[in-house]
């Protein structure tokens, strides 16, 4: 009986070190004026706040795909033109999202290029190199939706940054390039928890006889394997 007295006393405590854990490295945003239901950078609010941001989200994305533009964020022209117009450099750029992403100072231009990327290709800012930085300034359809531009648009900057997965798992070498550090590791989950929604969404949508037949084809595939990135990679 003592002993499990004791096991439970020990699991109080890592329990309670872990909540105790979690805001030392961030305090929280309770200064938080930006235009999203939370701050997208830190991710820190009650429950009910994410479950309006990831709102926020679709509708962002939905505006995008449809033409109809949103209410939260600028338009990426928009936001290109403002960093142009303030003689931003690759460098003063980075520097801006860098102090965006630990939190440090609040930046609606940046955070609304944060939200389209994220919302709209499931693409995270931390993840960017130092030459798609200078490649965004210097043309701005370089992160355009594909439909939109000739060349691949932001297709090519995720291959360029996931490789043909459809999960924001960085590759070895885009990862030795990204030059950002200190992002907060939820914005990861985030993206990953949306994909899996928009994958399984678009299944569902799909007639019977096609999930049907597509099921059939997987069962039948002797000997096939399909690499999916571990979570242990993030």
């Amino acid at each position: 009986m003592d002993l499990a007295r004791r096991l439970q006393s020990k699991a109080k405590l890592v329990k309670l070190g872990q909540v105790v854990a979690l805001p030392v490295r961030r305090a929280l945003h309770t200064d938080y004026h930006g235009r999203l239901p939370m701050p997208l950078y830190s991710l820190q609010g009650p429950k009910a706040r994410l479950k309006d941001l990831q709102v926020a989200l679709r509708e962002i994305e939905q505006g995008e795909s449809e033409g109809t533009g949103d209410s939260h964020v600028e338009e990426l022209e928009s936001l290109h033109e403002k960093f142009i117009n303030a003689g931003t450099t690759k460098e003063k750029l980075r520097e801006k999202i860098q102090m965006y992403l630990a939190g440090e100072v609040h930046s609606e231009v940046v955070e609304a290029l944060d939200a389209r990327l994220l919302a709209c290709h499931d693409v995270l800012l931390e993840d960017l190199s130092e030459p798609l930085l200078e490649g965004f300034l210097q043309d701005v359809k370089r992160f355009q939706s594909p439909n939109e531009v000739v060349g691949g648009g932001m297709d090519q900057v995720r291959e360029e940054l996931y490789g043909p997965t459809a999960l924001p798992i960085l590759t070895s070498d885009a990862k030795a390039k990204a030059c950002f550090s200190g992002a907060e590791p939820r914005r990861r989950q985030l993206v990953i928890e949306r994909v899996a929604l928009n994958v399984a969404y678009r299944e569902f949508l799909e007639p019977p006889t096609q999930r049907a037949g597509r099921a059939r084809q997987s069962r039948s595939a002797s000997g096939l394997s399909v690499n999916v990135p571990s979570l242990s990679q993030l």
